[in-house]
């Protein structure tokens, strides 16, 4: 019985301690086995290397990498004419009072856009002082202001 460990501490050394001794089990297996049994683990190794690189490139990250979790897209040459800008809430938080600006010069607002909404706006539908934004207006960047917070998007 003085073998036991006592209390957390030891509990936790004794866990240590069995796991070296399994690791070590493993090595010592690997060393011992023959050529072929080490070139099937190594394509075996090298399979689920692969496949976990393979899942961590193509699964996508956990959203838009912004303050208020807003998304933008340009839609190029849509069927109702010209540009089209996509702009999504990706958040959990209902933005309100929410302006788009385009090249810190024209300006659409929006009363509130819900999480997971969006809107889709064409340049004209901007405007500066009451002028409306010209048509073919190709705008380089945008940026998202609400009560919530603000985001900067350059537009390609």
């Amino acid at each position: 019985m003085a073998d036991r460990p006592q209390g957390a501490p030891g509990l936790v050394g004794g866990a240590l301690d069995q796991g070296r001794r399994a690791a070590a089990d493993l090595v010592e297996g690997f060393r011992k086995a023959g050529r072929w049994q080490r070139a099937r683990l190594g394509m075996v190794g090298g399979w689920l290397l692969a496949s976990f690189l393979a899942l961590w490139i193509a699964c996508p990250s956990s959203g838009p990498g912004n303050a208020i979790g807003a998304d933008v897209h340009v839609l190029k040459d849509s069927l109702l004419g010209g540009q089209q800008i996509l702009v999504r809430n990706e958040s959990d938080e209902v933005w309100t009072d929410v302006v788009l600006t385009l090249d810190r010069t024209w300006k659409h607002e929006l009363r509130a856009l819900r999480p997971r909404e969006q809107v889709v706006v064409s340049p004209a539908q901007f405007d500066r002082g009451g002028e409306p934004a010209p048509r073919d207006l190709r705008p380089r960047r945008l940026e998202v202001e609400c009560s919530q917070g603000r985001a900067s998007f350059e537009l390609r």
